[in-house]
């Protein structure tokens, strides 16, 4: 539980990551993902999916 914790303060250190406390009752938290964290992930996907398509491309066909 401690390491996720620790997760979080760094996604939200970066800027990734927001935590929202509800304020009628604080045991509940949202964690909603930023504009940075969006292209962040959307600049992921992308990457992987190149790279993906490229080790597919190497393939020869069965």
């Amino acid at each position: 539980m401690a390491e996720q914790q620790a997760d979080v303060v760094l996604l939200e250190a970066a800027d990734l990551l927001q935590r929202c406390v509800r304020l009628d009752d604080r045991r509940e938290v949202r964690l909603v993902v930023t504009e940075r964290g969006h292209r962040f992930l959307a600049d992921v996907t992308a990457r992987l999916s190149a790279r993906l398509g490229d080790a597919l491309a190497a393939l020869s066909p069965a």
